[in-house]
């Protein structure tokens, strides 16, 4: 299954608007530096692992409820890649 470039294009700029540049979220998940460009930025933006957690409406707390950033879109794109009718991702390793 191939995603059209628009469809992919949704997730290209999604930044969290609470970041500010000072700072730096430290991930202990490492490759030794190995990074692009755009992966360092993307792990600049998101890597402390809970920056989705700002996003969760407060009455259902539900990743697959999020659409902004359009989380509740990826799942259903990440569906229909992975060639299955629906997609569930945990939000937390205990849950798993």
């Amino acid at each position: 299954m191939v995603l059209s470039k628009d469809r992919l294009r949704r997730y290209l700029n999604v930044k969290r608007e609470y970041s500010e540049d000072k700072y730096i979220n430290v991930n202990p998940i490492q490759r030794g530096g190995v990074l692009s460009k755009e992966a360092r930025l993307a792990l600049l933006e998101w890597g402390d692992g809970y920056s989705i957690c700002d996003f969760c409406p407060p009455q259902t707390p539900r990743l697959d409820k999020i659409t902004r950033p359009p989380i509740r879109d990826f799942y259903q794109d990440l569906a229909e890649f992975l060639g299955m009718d629906e997609a569930r991702v945990v939000t937390r390793c205990r849950e798993a």
